[in-house]
């Protein structure tokens, strides 16, 4: 059986379960918790397509709406599969977001010199509140799909995950110089000069630290697992046909609901185009 030209073997099961956390059934309430856990199942496609970036001109952004990133307690989450070497003097910027009212900017980024930045650039120092780690002794390999995500707490720490294991931790720095609403959005696969080449998909953001087994069952899952908690926008990245163009007019929905549209750019004339992704060994 299809359904609009795809086999039913191309579904996948998702449990959109608060937090994400599976009952355990050894109890004497098992029953009762596991029917609330299948009455909450869906079947739905997993992402069938990621948006390339050209590495100098193509990249998504949400400007010029500003998107709440919180200063104190939250999660970046996204897949990452670069056609670059992470090594010395290649620039892979996944994620970037300035204040320009406060001075400061949150990113995701392999910078340059080898090395993989994650947090709240406060300003003041460009490595307080970070983690900075060896991009290699992270685990990020060209030409293979990776699960990213950053994590941060106030009081707490920053924390890098690289396929579902902390990479490396940094002490956090208040973000409380970060003024949402002074930002200037989202964007992803190129700010200014900083750019990335290869594909980016399913990226969430969080107002909340998500727990270790969250992030682990992000992983696992690759973008099927649903956790809608606190979730202030979710980009799947697969709104286009295989090979189209998405621009300039082009968009990509926030599917949380919040309607943090990102708008598809370009500072030259090479636009994101949608790529199939199954084929790049991604389930």
């Amino acid at each position: 059986m299809t359904v609009s030209g795809r086999d039913l073997t191309d579904f996948q099961p998702i449990a959109a379960i608060p937090r994400a956390e599976m009952p355990n059934l050894d109890g004497c309430e098992s029953m009762n918790k596991l029917f609330s856990v299948l009455l909450s199942i869906s079947f739905v496609f997993p992402s069938f397509a990621a948006q390339y970036y050209d590495g100098s001109s193509a990249y998504a952004s949400t400007f010029p709406t500003p998107i709440s990133i919180n200063p104190d307690d939250g999660t970046v989450s996204l897949w990452v599969y670069s056609s670059l070497p992470f090594t010395a003097g290649n620039s892979h910027l996944f994620l970037r977001s300035y204040d320009l009212s406060a001075g400061s900017v949150f990113d995701v980024y392999a910078f340059t010199d080898g090395n993989i930045y994650g947090g709240f650039y406060n300003g003041l120092s460009f490595t307080d509140g970070r983690v900075i780690i060896n991009s290699i002794t992270a685990g990020l390999t060209q030409n293979e799909w990776h699960h990213i995500a950053l994590t941060w707490v106030n009081g707490g720490d920053t924390d890098l995950w690289v396929d579902g294991s902390i990479k490396g931790t940094a002490t956090f720095v208040s973000g409380s110089r970060w003024d949402p609403a002074g930002g200037d959005g989202i964007n992803l696969g190129l700010y200014g000069t900083a750019g990335y080449t290869g594909y980016i998909d399913d990226v969430r953001i969080y107002r909340r630290k998500l727990r270790k087994q969250e992030i682990i069952n992000l992983y696992l899952s690759r973008t099927r697992l649903v956790i809608t908690d606190d979730l202030t926008a979710w980009w799947k990245l697969d709104d286009g046909a295989d090979n189209q163009t998405c621009g300039p007019s082009g968009a990509v929905k926030d599917i949380s609901g919040n309607g943090n549209t990102l708008f598809c750019s370009a500072t030259g004339s090479v636009y994101p185009t949608w790529q199939a992704s199954r084929w790049i060994s991604y389930p």
